[in-house]
């Protein structure tokens, strides 16, 4: 993982669940034990496209 790289990799990591090396917070390990959060960490770590999109359109919003 790169810090200086705004990608979908978080994403990737946490389908890894605990085989992850990065992620070990109970709540990065709960967006893959409930089915309505792993369907969005599975788009998202999919298709970084949509992450960016959702995230512009999120980042708008709360900066208003």
């Amino acid at each position: 993982m790169n810090p200086y790289v705004f990608d979908n990799t978080y994403f990737q990591e946490v389908l890894l669940g605990h085989d992850s090396k990065y992620l070990k917070t109970a709540s990065d390990l709960e967006l893959v034990e409930k089915p309505e959060l792993k369907e969005w960490v599975e788009a998202y770590a999919a298709d970084q496209t949509l992450f960016f999109e959702n995230y512009a359109q999120a980042h708008v919003k709360v900066s208003e």
